[in-house]
């Protein structure tokens, strides 16, 4: 994975502690395309970007739940959840959905964050999205 970021072998032993190294060929899937529940994307600084997330979440919840996607806004950057409903019928069942983030940023900022978050009203699942300026 921190490969997939663009970490060269001397950040990676300062982040693991070991003598871990990238294979110059890889096979390893996109970061962004890894379902975890974090969002993060490494932009270059005033170009435009336009990167989706595919993600697929299973209700823990109640059966017949529906949850709302709710997002932080963050200035200059466009955050499109795709539905922004998930409707379940059972205890888990899947479902998928995509996450589109979309803008350009000046150099002057170093990381944004927000912060996804889906709700029945009851219950909340949150997950991070956090775009990273390229120096």
């Amino acid at each position: 994975m921190l490969c997939n970021y663009g970490y060269d072998n001397e950040k990676i032993k300062l982040i693991s502690g070991e003598n871990s190294s990238c294979h110059t060929t890889s096979n390893l899937s996109p970061v962004k395309n890894l379902n975890y529940p974090a969002l993060v994307i490494v932009v270059a600084p005033e170009k435009p970007f336009n990167i989706k997330f595919p993600r697929t979440v299973t209700n823990v919840g109640s059966h017949n739940a529906t949850y709302k996607a709710i997002v932080t806004p963050i200035s200059n950057i466009k955050i499109i959840v795709e539905p922004n409903h998930l409707s379940f019928k059972s205890i888990q069942e899947t479902q998928s959905f995509v996450v589109n983030v979309i803008g350009r940023v000046e150099s002057n900022q170093i990381v944004f964050s927000s912060l996804l978050v889906w709700s029945d009203g009851t219950h909340n699942v949150k997950s991070s999205i956090i775009v990273q300026i390229t120096s």
